[in-house]
């Protein structure tokens, strides 16, 4: 392995990057998994969220019924993001009240969104930087082997 410091340094700075990044992509494909389970659910609200200055999003509650049990849950939908809450408003007043699919985890239905969706920006990201280190790690190797 190539002896700079600073080599050393990036490499470690790299190698924890990729941790990072892996550990949030078995997060999020865990969360995504356990999301085994599909039914009906009734939404019964739609409302306005603020997430932060100047950003609204749209959030649907809904009920379900697993195992002649009646669940509650909210999901905040990422698309559209609105900049003020009349333009929130507005679009609600168009969306209806009515039955979508609601994914749950069968073990603990709690745990349950209207959403389901594969994490490939993050599972992409996770393996270039996977390459990348592999590739850096390969280059500190041989520039090693060329200076003996």
């Amino acid at each position: 392995m190539h002896q700079n410091k600073y080599w050393f340094f990036f490499l470690i700075f790299l190698s924890a990057i990729t941790a990072w990044y892996s550990v949030d992509l078995g997060i999020k494909i865990y969360h995504y998994q356990s999301l085994s389970t599909e039914s009906s659910a009734q939404v019964i609200e739609w409302r306005s969220t603020h997430a932060s200055w100047g950003r609204y999003h749209a959030e649907a509650v809904y009920v379900f019924t697993w195992n002649e049990t009646e669940y509650e849950g909210a999901t905040i939908l990422p698309d559209p993001l609105f900049r003020n809450e009349w333009s929130v408003k507005k679009y609600l007043e168009s969306r209806k009240l009515g039955t979508t699919k609601v994914y749950f985890n069968p073990s603990s239905p709690q745990n349950s969104s209207l959403l389901r969706a594969f994490p490939w920006k993050d599972s992409v990201s996770t393996l270039l930087l996977m390459g990348l280190l592999i590739y850096f790690f390969w280059l500190g190797y041989y520039v090693s082997r060329l200076e003996k």
